[in-house]
């Protein structure tokens, strides 16, 4: 099943149910308009549909928008473990071939001399205003 009809069903069916992540409680309905934006800033680059985008994040509750929001723009999500070393998230970026990197500004110099030498573009994910990470 595609995650971002399910997430859009779940909202539409019943928006004001709530999925926890962590501490943070959030609706359906929420979950819906976050990955919307997400989507919208990635369909913005007119990648093409099953383009990669590597996400490196340690692990929080919005990694779930991130999902959602990444599967909605029609891309494929790229998880890696932000306590892997330089070499080895070098080769998985040769590997992979992303057409984006997502990360946050505590992890950008891991990413940056790789986004650099290949002209990844790199977007700096911030939760939204007023939750805690």
């Amino acid at each position: 099943m595609h995650v971002g009809l399910a997430v859009h069903r779940n909202a539409k069916h019943n928006p004001k149910a709530k999925v926890i992540f962590g501490q943070r409680p959030q609706t359906y309905e929420e979950l819906e308009d976050r990955s919307n934006q997400i989507a919208n800033l990635l369909n913005s680059y007119n990648w093409g549909k099953g383009e990669r985008v590597a996400v490196l994040l340690p692990n929080r509750p919005e990694i779930v928008e991130l999902i959602t929001g990444i599967s909605k723009a029609s891309l494929i999500y790229v998880g890696l473990n932000f306590r892997l070393g330089q070499a080895e998230l070098t080769q998985i970026f040769e590997n992979c071939e992303p057409c984006a990197i997502v990360t946050d500004s505590e992890h950008l110099p891991q990413v940056q001399q790789i986004a650099t030498k290949s002209s990844i573009p790199v977007l700096i994910f911030q939760p939204p205003i007023g939750t805690q990470t």
